[in-house]
């Protein structure tokens, strides 16, 4: 093998990466962004409007999907009880054949309507969470791993919970994928679905999306939930998700999105992901800041790890002006909040329970 560069390199050899390479001639700054469409900072909630069209344009369309804020049926199927804190297990219909699984976990104790939260877990794997395994059946629910139970901590916490399993995970993870995957492989479960969704002109992201908002209408329905006071909450694919369905829905009156806010480049496109994260044409209009700045001025906790390897401190310190900059100009930047803690890719419990108790009210 010669060491004389490659006459087609340039006069450089080895070449690049493809993925370098590419990032390097597809890369524009986002053209609907809001430091790019409103410098000035004088038609912020226009900006705001045109970028919620702009996101809901690049999800894509859902065939036959009804409007989400419309009751829907739903089946309690058992009662599962992790860490012996009982949650009632519950079937809804989604979309046209399409049925999702929850839990709903009740305080034991509430004297008149109190705060909720949406739950939507991160990736896991069936190694993460047995199909029938009592101690972590619900997804986010297990003390190990990065998930660290944050759903069970608002609900002992005093809050009412609903938890999603995400489309294409745990129970209704795709046979022959599952069947294909190493036991350990927690993306495998999305492929399917979102291959599909490509292939036919939409996202996964979308129909992940439709199903958070169905789900947040049955949470606004139940028994003991004041409706004004629903936050939402996820992390890693969880949490991408959650900035997703609250810069669209804005039922959600309080968002916590934990190891996901970040930049594009730094982030999604500059390592592997997994492809439930890609959206077609959206980075080349709107960034992972310009999603969070749609919250203002409701309430957003971003939560990130110093070292998680796959949503980089640098890709933070860069998205973190631009989410400033909406609060400032929606006229609440006491509403944005930053919990930057030791550690990695997980969530940190503490800070997420103050911030639901300062911007949902008390439990009871």
């Amino acid at each position: 093998m010669s060491d004389r560069p490659h006459p087609m390199a340039g006069g450089s050899w080895p070449p690049p990466p493809d993925r370098r390479a590419l990032h390097a001639l597809l890369h524009r700054e986002p053209a609907a962004g809001l430091l790019r469409r409103d410098p000035d900072g004088r038609g912020f909630a226009a900006w705001q409007a045109q970028a919620r069209a702009t996101l809901r344009e690049r999800l894509g369309p859902i065939p036959d999907a009804a409007d989400p804020r419309e009751p829907v049926a739903v089946e309690e199927v058992g009662t599962d009880t992790p860490h012996g804190v009982p949650l009632r297990r519950v079937v809804v219909e989604t979309l046209p054949g399409v049925r999702a699984v929850a839990w709903i976990g009740e305080p034991e104790r509430r004297d008149a309507p109190g705060p909720a939260v949406l739950v939507h877990p991160g990736h896991f794997s069936p190694d993460d969470r047995p199909a029938d395994g009592p101690a972590d059946a619900v997804p986010g629910s297990a003390d190990g791993g990065y998930q660290r139970g944050f759903g069970l901590g608002f609900l002992r916490a005093g809050c009412t919970t609903l938890t999603l399993e995400p489309l294409g995970m745990g129970h209704r993870r795709d046979p022959a994928a599952a069947a294909a995957a190493p036991p350990d492989d927690a993306t495998a479960g999305c492929r399917p679905a979102a291959e599909l969704a490509l292939a036919y002109g939409t996202t996964l992201a979308a129909l992940r999306v439709h199903e958070a908002r169905v789900l947040l209408t049955v949470l606004a329905g139940l028994p003991g939930v004041d409706p004004e006071r629903i936050g939402m909450a996820g992390i890693s694919g969880g949490g991408t998700v959650t900035l997703l369905t609250a810069a669209l829905d804005e039922r959600i009156a309080a968002a916590i999105v934990s190891g996901y806010v970040n930049r594009f480049a730094d982030s999604v496109l500059a390592m592997p992901h997994c492809l439930c994260n890609f959206i077609p044409g959206l980075a080349a209009e709107l960034d992972i800041p310009d999603i969070a700045a749609l919250l203002a001025p409701r309430p957003l906790l971003v939560s990130a790890g110093g070292d998680d390897p796959i949503f980089p401190s640098a890709g933070l310190d860069a998205a973190l002006p631009v989410i400033r900059r909406g609060y400032q100009l929606a006229g609440t930047p006491e509403n944005l909040r930053v919990d930057r803690f030791r550690g990695g890719h997980t969530w940190n419990p503490g800070p997420d329970l103050a911030f639901l108790a300062e911007f949902l009210g008390p439990a009871a």
